[in-house]
C-alpha cells in the first residue's frame, strides 16, 4: 500500500546462511522512504525477511570427545546460522563454566576451568532458549560431553615386602595409566620406612610406570603407610605394605662347634633355622672365615636359601698338630634385598691335633729355594711332624744340639752349637725317635 510518490526505494536482497549447501539462508526485501520533513536524503528504512525455518545445531567439536578434568578445557555447538539468547549450564558454576559466541554469532563456546566441580560427570549446556535473528527458536535442545574417565592405578610389587628389622628389602611400585590421555606427574612421595628411587614425568595412555621401593623395618609386624602421586589430573594416593621380622631371623645350631681331639677328617652335622619371618625365604649372601685354616662348610653355601631349615655340617682337616680355633660368620638378605649386617650369625670353631699321623721330616726356610741336602744360604733348618726333641750330631756322632719340638710337632736349627756357636761347614745328623735324616751345610 505504497503510493508512488511515496515510495523511494525497495530492493529484494538475499542473506547467506552458515552453509549455503543445506538452505538458502534469509530471503527477504528492504523498503525506504522519506520522513515527510522536506529533508533530502533522510529516510525510513524497513527490512522484511521472508524466513520460516528454525536454526540448527550442526555438529559439536571436540577432539577427545570428552572434557579433561582438572585442566582446563572445552567444547564447541556449531550452528547452522547465527544465533542468540542465553543458555543454561549445568552444573551452574559460574566461577569455572562459562559459555561464549564467536564474533560470527554462529558457534558457542563453552569453557571449563581446572577448578570446575562436575558431580555427574557431564557438563551439559541446555540451548532451548537459542533463535536465530528474526526470532525462530531452536527448539528443546540439550548438549552434554561427559568428562573423560580417569583411570589411575599404583601397585605395589610384591603386594607385602618383608624383611627382618634393620634390614632391607625391595621391590616395585607400578603407576599404570588406564586414560585414553597422557597424565604429568609433579611429584612423589611417601614415608619412612619406605624409600622411592627413580623418577616419572609424565605417563602416556595405557603405560606403566616403575619406581624401586625399599623398605626397611624398624619394628615387628604389619606396616601401612602412604603413597601420594602429584598430577596434572589431581592427587592420587595408595598404601605401600610391609612386614617387619623379629630378629634373630635365622638360628645356627649348634651354637658352638667343638671339634675335640681329633687328628682325622671330622665332620660336625649343623642346621640353619628361619625364626624371625615366615612370609618368604632369606637367601644366604656371605660365608667367611676369621682365620680360614683347618675348617670347612659342607653343603651350605653363598645363594643358598632358606625357607623353613638348611642342613650341613663342619669339616675339621688338620694339616699339623696343634690347637686351632676361628670364627664362622654367615649373612643373609632377604630374596630381591641387600646383604644385611643385621642377620649376621657368628660361630666359634675349635679343634685339637695332637697326634697327627706322618714321618718326621725337614725342610728349609719356605722363603728359600735351597734344598735341605746341599744349601748354603738358608738361616734355619725345619722339622715337621716331630716328637718332644730332634737331636743333631755332627759326622764324628757328637751330639751338637738338642731341640725342643713346639705343640704343633715343629722344631728348627739355626746351625748354632747348644752353647749357641755357629757350627762349620760340614754334615750332620739328626734323629727323632726312630726317623733320622741328613743335612749338609756348605758356608
Amino acid at each position: 500500500n505504497f503510493a508512488s510518490g511515496d515510495r523511494r526505494d525497495a530492493t529484494v536482497f538475499k542473506r547467506e546462511g552458515f552453509s549455503p549447501a543445506m538452505r538458502e539462508g534469509h530471503i527477504g526485501f528492504r523498503v525506504a522512504w522519506t520522513i515527510g520533513n522536506g529533508e533530502p536524503d533522510e529516510w525510513y528504512i524497513e527490512r522484511y525477511a521472508l524466513d520460516c525455518e528454525a536454526p540448527e545445531t550442526l555438529g559439536i567439536w571436540n577432539p577427545n570427545g570428552c572434557l579433561y578434568p582438572g585442566r582446563d578445557d572445552s567444547f564447541a555447538v556449531v550452528f547452522t546460522e547465527p544465533v542468540i539468547g542465553d543458555v543454561v549450564i549445568n552444573p551452574d558454576d559460574p566461577m569455572n563454566i562459562v559459555a561464549r559466541y564467536n564474533s560470527a554469532g554462529d558457534t558457542l563456546w563453552v569453557v571449563k576451568g581446572e577448578f570446575a566441580s562436575i558431580p555427574s560427570g557431564t557438563l551439559c549446556v541446555d540451548l532451548s532458549a537459542l533463535t536465530d535473528t528474526v526470532g525462530n527458536s531452536l527448539g528443546a535442545v540439550e548438549i552434554c560431553v561427559p568428562l573423560c574417565e580417569l583411570s589411575f592405578i599404583i601397585e605395589q610389587h610384591p603386594e607385602t615386602l618383608w624383611a627382618p628389622q634393620e634390614c632391607i628389602n625391595q621391590g616395585e611400585v607400578w603407576i599404570i595409566n588406564l586414560s585414553d590421555y597422557t597424565i604429568y606427574v609433579d611429584s612423589i612421595m611417601t614415608y619412612s620406612p619406605f624409600e622411592l628411587f627413580g623418577a616419572v614425568s609424565e605417563i602416556d595412555a595405557g603405560d606403566t610406570a616403575s619406581l624401586t621401593v625399599r623398605f626397611t623395618p624398624d619394628c615387628s609386624g604389619i606396616i601401612s603407610v602412604p603413597i601420594v602421586v602429584f598430577t596434572s589430573e589431581g592427587i592420587f594416593s595408595d598404601s605401600l605394605v610391609g612386614l617387619g621380622c623379629d630378629q634373630p631371623a635365622v638360628t645356627f645350631t649348634p651354637s658352638m662347634l667343638d671339634f675335640g681331639e681329633d687328628c682325622d677328617t671330622a665332620y660336625i652335622d649343623v642346621v640353619l633355622t628361619m625364626t624371625g619371618c615366615s612370609m618368604g625365604s632369606l637367601e644366604i649372601c656371605d660365608i667367611s672365615w676369621s682365620v680360614g685354616e683347618m675348617f670347612g662348610l659342607d653343603s651350605i653355601n653363598i645363594g643358598d636359601t632358606i625357607a623353613d631349615t638348611l642342613q650341613g655340617s663342619a669339616r675339621f682337616n688338620p694339616s699339623r698338630r696343634g690347637e686351632f680355633y676361628d670364627t664362622l660368620s654367615l649373612r643373609f638378605r632377604p630374596l630381591g634385598g641387600i646383604c644385611c649386617d643385621a642377620t649376621t650369625i657368628l660361630v666359634s670353631v675349635s679343634g685339637v691335633c695332637k697326634n697327627l699321623p706322618c714321618e718326621p721330616m725337614t725342610f728349609c726356610d719356605p722363603a728359600r729355594t735351597d734344598t735341605c741336602d746341599a744349601f748354603s744360604e738358608s738361616d734355619v733348618v725345619f722339622f715337621g711332624c716331630v716328637d718332644e726333641k730332634v737331636y743333631i750330631y755332627d759326622h764324628n756322632g757328637r751330639l751338637v744340639d738338642s731341640i725342643d719340638a713346639d705343640e704343633d710337632g715343629e722344631a728348627r736349627w739355626d746351625f748354632r752349637d747348644k752353647n749357641l756357636n755357629p757350627v762349620p761347614a760340614g754334615i750332620y745328623y739328626w734323629r727323632n725317635g726312630k726317623h733320622d735324616g741328613t743335612i749338609i751345610l756348605i758356608r
